[in-house]
């Protein structure tokens, strides 16, 4: 997690910003994901309203999920390197 991650408040404009660049989608691909409107990520980004804390829940899930996902990817790819290397004379 990002340094700008951890400093907000869960919910707050500035964290749901983090989060969803964090996973590096749009505004509308975040809103298709939680089943809202873009408006309202946009509202929550922009400090006009603030998420319930089921759709703060459901971000962070988000990225745990993607986390996950990059961290397996990651080590996939260092063991497939390093049996790369081993089979090298």
């Amino acid at each position: 997690m990002t340094q700008t991650q951890q400093q907000t408040e869960p919910g707050s404009p500035e964290w749901v910003r983090a989060q969803r660049r964090h996973l590096g989608i749009t505004q509308a691909v975040l809103a298709r994901s939680l089943e809202v409107q873009v408006i309202t990520v946009s509202r929550w980004e922009t400090g006009r309203r603030q998420p319930g804390r089921y759709a703060v829940r459901a971000i962070e899930a988000l990225v745990r999920r993607n986390d996950s996902r990059a961290l397996r990817a990651r080590k996939a790819a260092l063991a497939a390197a390093a049996q790369e290397r081993n089979k090298q004379p």
